[in-house]
């Protein structure tokens, strides 16, 4: 007896229907009350204010990010008009200042600076986003308290503010040489990785006048400040790390700070631990712990940005920079000065704070010494850190070092601007499909993020992959009705012409649910896209290696922004449908078509044609919605953008998309092979399938994440080449 298989029970469906549709309630609730609810109780009116400032900031003819600094500005007794002048020269509304007057300094020292900033200064009370450390450290000149109060800062500015990207120490002996502007400017172009802190561990005649010793610091148990003192004991080298040293002066990012502060691996605690007993600890403390910690130590770039001029033969101390020496700051390119006693008033008055405006010369002069310190043979080789030979000169018994540099000369004084501010590797598909496995490997809280964040999309393909391969498994057995091999069908298809009636009157009424449920499938998918792809793209980028899970849900509530993505993704979907469209009606005018056998091939070559394109176009408009999701561009710019972008690495998104493509027509064929018979394996059938697909898509945005990366970094290499061009021109 014959009997009836029903794939799918009403029970079952009406579950699954209740349970995605009370899921995507609760996900359009939260995304609706996001903006109304969060900003108003879990974040300071400062973050509020930023994070307007932030979307306004982001000009859409700019294509990086901007990114945001945090100053720590210190001084002692006597410096409040100097501080005062620092800040003034080098405040933009976009970044985070922390003012700190030592021990030293009187409490009227601090209330001056404190009444400057809150009340004086109409600028920077506008905008909030300067503080005064309320209790001075005591710091003892090259004593361990000066590490320390720097760490004390560091730790400050990491609970205060969440989204600065660069820490940047100054003193008031420091000065800008070229405004805000153009150094935001610039380093939006950057990996954002780069550490820049001059270090060698050729140290010389340090190891005698600086490891050996053992100072004593009385600031760290006394209250009242006095210098070091040397004990009779002498201390052999490290075993367990190798020293590294170099200026003090040091610009950090926020992801090695925050491993510093909080030391998940116990080599920061160690090393300060070392330092305490050590001269001049702050020359030699970021620099050994980054050089020691295999996660950081590729991210070092050989340059303070500072500028100093030395005495022949080098003194204790730089020279008082004047106008004599104005030549030489400019050609140096660095963005900051030691030491300056210049004394003007500046920031009195301010343009446009939602805008940023770079000086041709000044940021220029600034990308070539990037160019030059992120040349390829200098930046990220197989030698980045590594020990460079010191120059020791005996003069009259004294020891007299002289200054090492990573920078090379170049045959002709050009400098090779196709190097300018990018990784040289160049990445192959294997290679980003290797580089995509790190990111969950750097922080495995990303796999159970990404297993909750799929769930919505999850849940629904249940239910429309029931609706779905039902239909398609009904109209092949309609087609090929008494045939059991559901592969004989294309056979069938060339043997009637009936066909197109009869799938016309039976699955029309279900295939409108399917384009019905197509779009909610899509703001899904979307919605999973913009989660995953923006955390895992903060941890690609080393901002956030140690976000625990907590967090990541916290951001993807509080800052997922979908109308950007959503109208780049519209556009997308419409020049998809175009194609696709395109490519149906080729392949029913072939099949269904009464044409000559030389047409069908002809057909044949411009559908294959169009399909190789229409999987290049899928890589280029993919792209533009990473666009849309990291950068905050959309519609048609976002799309320009990717198409400028993927030029010369077209190749590696039609593999990806290829490799794509092939997976999802194999789990097609093959569930569709499964489902044929029907029976009780329908919903299993259905489960396993959404959950490969699911998997797939984030495999797919994970490595779409390294190539938009990469795509970024050629772009910005064609960038520089041309301008290089123009120049020798």
């Amino acid at each position: 007896m014959k009997r009836t298989h029903t794939s799918y029970s009403l029970d079952r469906s009406c579950l699954i229907l209740l349970i995605t549709l009370a899921l995507f309630s609760l996900i359009l609730l939260l995304i609706v009350g996001q903006n109304k609810s969060f900003p108003s109780t879990d974040t300071s009116p400062n973050q509020q204010k930023f994070s307007i400032l932030d979307q306004n900031l982001n000009d859409p003819s700019q294509l990086p990010r901007l990114p945001r600094f945090a100053y720590f500005i210190s001084g002692t007794k006597g410096d409040v008009s100097i501080i005062k002048r620092l800040l003034q020269a080098v405040y933009h509304p976009r970044n985070y200042y922390l003012l700190h007057l030592d021990f030293e300094a009187s409490d009227g020292e601090r209330l001056e600076l404190a009444k400057y900033v809150k009340v004086e200064s109409g600028v920077i009370r506008e905008f909030g986003n300067v503080m005064v450390l309320g209790k001075g450290d005591l710091v003892t000149y090259k004593g361990p308290t000066m590490i320390a109060s720097i760490l004390h800062g560091v730790a400050i500015l990491l609970k205060q503010f969440e989204d600065w990207d660069w820490f940047v120490n100054l003193s008031a002996e420091d000065y800008p040489l070229m405004p805000q502007d153009d150094i935001l400017h610039i380093f939006s172009y950057l990996p954002g990785d780069l550490n820049f802190l001059e270090h060698t561990s050729g140290i010389g005649w340090k190891e005698y006048q600086r490891a050996k010793p053992i100072i004593i610091d009385p600031g760290l148990y006394h209250t009242k400040k006095s210098g070091v003192f040397w004990a009779k004991e002498k201390r052999s080298l490290p075993a367990a790390f190798k020293l590294f040293m170099g200026s003090e002066l040091v610009v950090l990012t926020r992801s090695f700070l925050e491993f510093c502060v909080w030391g998940w691996d116990n080599l920061p605690r160690t090393v300060l631990m070392y330092y305490t007993n050590f001269l001049s600890s702050s020359e030699g403390y970021f620099h050994t712990v980054i050089c020691n910690q295999k996660d950081y130590q590729n991210t070092t770039v050989n340059h303070d940005l500072h500028y100093l001029k030395w005495d022949n033969p080098p003194k204790q101390y730089p020279l008082n920079l004047t106008l004599e020496h104005f030549e030489e700051m400019v050609a140096s390119g660095a963005p900051f000065a030691r030491k300056s006693l210049s004394d003007k008033d500046l920031c009195v008055v301010y343009g446009s704070p939602y805008a940023v405006k770079p000086s041709t010369v000044n940021s220029k002069r600034l990308e070539k010494l990037m160019v030059k310190l992120l040349d390829s043979e200098n930046f990220r080789g197989p030698t980045q850190v590594k020990s460079i030979a010191a120059e020791v000169f005996n003069h009259k018994k004294d020891f007299i070092l002289l200054k090492a540099t990573s920078s090379r000369e170049i045959p002709g004084g050009k400098m090779e601007n196709s190097q300018a501010m990018i990784e040289e590797k160049r990445l192959g598909f294997f290679d980003l499909l290797k580089e995509s496995l790190k990111i969950p490997i750097r922080n495995p809280n990303f796999i159970i993020f990404a297993f909750f964040s799929s769930l919505p999309l999850f849940s629904f393909l249940i239910m429309y992959e029931t609706v779905f391969q039902q239909t398609m498994i009904k109209i092949l057995k309609y087609i090929s009705q008494e045939r059991t091999d559901p592969f004989d069908v294309l056979v069938y298809y060339y043997e009637t012409l009936e066909a197109k009636e009869r799938l016309v009157e039976e699955i029309s009424t279900k295939f409108l649910l399917c384009f019905i449920y197509l779009g909610i499938l899509h703001l899904l998918d979307l919605f999973n896209m913009i989660t995953m792809v923006d955390i895992a793209s903060m941890i690609y980028k080393g901002d956030q290696k140690s976000m625990n899970l907590k967090n990541m849900l916290s951001r993807c509530i509080k800052e997922t922004r979908l109308k950007g993505p959503l109208i780049t993704s519209i556009y997308a979907l419409l020049l998809d449908s175009l194609v696709s469209v395109g490519l149906v009606s080729i392949v029913m005018y072939i099949c269904l078509g009464s044409i000559s056998s030389f047409f069908s091939v002809v057909f044949s070559v411009v559908f294959l044609g169009l399909l190789s394109k229409y999987i290049e176009w899928s890589a280029v408009w993919n792209m533009g919605i990473l666009i849309s999701i990291l950068e905050d561009k959309h519609g048609d710019v976002a799309l320009i953008i990717s198409a400028y972008r993927t030029r010369g690495s077209r190749q590696q998104g039609f593999l990806l998309m290829l490799v794509f493509f092939a997976w999802r027509l194999a789990l097609r064929s093959a569930f569709i092979y499964v489902g044929w018979d029907g029976g009780g394996r329908g919903v299993a059938v259905t489960i396993v399938h959404a959950s490969l697909v699911c998997s797939a898509k984030m495999w797919l945005w994970l490595v779409f994440i390294v190539y938009f990366y990469d795509c970024q970094k050629k772009s910005l290499r064609r960038k520089n080449d041309v301008e290089g061009g123009q120049e020798e021109t």
